[in-house]
């Protein structure tokens, strides 16, 4: 249900992909099937896997990462992070 749940959301206007890593910082639950099983760090700064808090980082081309914790009762079970695309905008007026 929790894949069903990722898919579902990642379809929404501007995500772009959803990974569930364990406390070791390997996928376990991933919207593309291969971050299962690797570990995000090789992509994702490897501050993600160590915050106890929501953190907010923008990767080289521009894609927004938002990492939250997943905790226990007792101890962190994890990281969730979210890739998404900003959506564009500009300060200028357009041409008429």
């Amino acid at each position: 249900q929790v894949n069903q749940y990722l898919i579902q959301f990642v379809k929404e206007p501007g995500m772009k992909e959803i990974i569930v890593a364990g406390p070791d910082g390997i996928g376990i639950v991933a919207t593309n099937k291969k971050r299962e099983g690797t570990t995000v760090t090789s992509s994702f700064p490897p501050d993600v896997l160590k915050t106890n808090v929501t953190m907010l980082s923008t990767l080289a081309n521009g894609d927004l990462v938002v990492a939250a914790p997943v905790m226990g009762l007792n101890s962190r079970l994890g990281t969730l992070i979210l890739v998404c695309s900003p959506a564009k905008y500009s300060l200028e007026v357009p041409p008429k």
